[in-house]
C-alpha cells in the first residue's frame, strides 16, 4: 500500500493490463513529483509501464485527524463493486439488489475479517438463494 495526499493506493503495476482490461477499476499513474494521473487508454498503461511509472488503484482515504490526533482509514465499497462481482459470477441483479447486499454486508460482516471481495461474493451468493 502507498499513502499519498490522503489517498491509499494499491499498486497493480505487475497486472496493470489485466486490471485495466477488466474495466472494474480506474488505474492511476503515481508520479515522482507527488501527482497522479488517470490512465484513460491501454496506450496510457503501456506508456507508463515502459517508463517504469507506478500504476495503482485507489482503495481508501486517510481521514483527517480527530480531536485526539489519531488518523483513521476507510475503505469504501459501492454498489458498483457488488454489481461487478455479480457479473463475474453470472448473477443478474439490480442496483436496488446491490444496495441490499451492501446493507447485509454492513450488518453481518466479521470485524476480524473486514470487508473484501470474498466477503462481497459470499453475501451475494447467499442473497441469490
Amino acid at each position: 500500500m502507498i499513502v499519498r495526499n490522503e489517498v491509499v493506493w494499491l499498486p497493480v503495476t505487475h497486472k496493470a493490463k489485466e486490471v485495466f482490461a477488466s474495466d472494474l477499476f480506474e488505474i492511476y499513474e503515481l508520479h515522482d513529483d507527488g501527482s497522479e494521473s488517470l490512465c484513460q487508454t491501454m496506450d496510457d498503461v503501456n506508456r507508463a509501464l515502459g517508463q517504469g511509472i507506478d500504476l495503482c488503484i485507489a482503495v481508501g482515504l486517510l481521514l483527517p485527524a480527530n480531536a485526539y490526533g489519531r488518523k483513521k482509514i476507510a475503505a469504501v465499497w459501492s454498489t458498483d463493486d457488488v454489481l461487478a462481482i455479480a457479473e463475474q459470477n453470472g448473477f443478474e441483479i439490480t442496483e436496488d439488489d446491490a444496495e441490499e447486499v451492501l446493507e447485509l454486508i454492513d450488518q453481518n460482516h466479521d470485524a476480524n475479517v473486514g470487508i473484501n471481495w470474498d466477503v462481497i461474493s459470499y453475501h451475494l451468493q447467499n442473497f441469490k438463494k
